[in-house]
């Protein structure tokens, strides 16, 4: 099978609520400082330019891409392990 996704830049007035429900799905978000409204709304505050959401071909939300300046970036997908999954693999 080959799908194809497609990379746009993050539009909260379009993406904010799928987003949301991935990111929750996919990580829980035990802890109020990452919840995601929040992290949504300090990177916008950002005005960077390196907020991305990955489409599928339906334009569905299936993933993230979050850029920084601190040497750390982030993909975010069902379809990838967690970040948290890939460092526990790394130990």
């Amino acid at each position: 099978m080959n799908t194809t996704f497609q990379i746009a830049a993050f539009d909260s007035e379009i993406y904010s609520d799928e987003l949301i429900e991935l990111w929750v799905n996919v990580f829980g978000y035990e802890t109020a400082h990452n919840e995601p409204s929040l992290v949504i709304h300090r990177k916008k505050e950002m005005k960077d330019g390196l907020f991305f959401v990955s489409l599928s071909p339906e334009g569905k939300v299936t993933g993230t891409v979050m850029g920084g300046y601190d040497g750390v970036g982030s993909i975010h997908s069902p379809y990838r392990r967690t970040y948290k999954d890939q460092a526990s693999a790394r130990r």
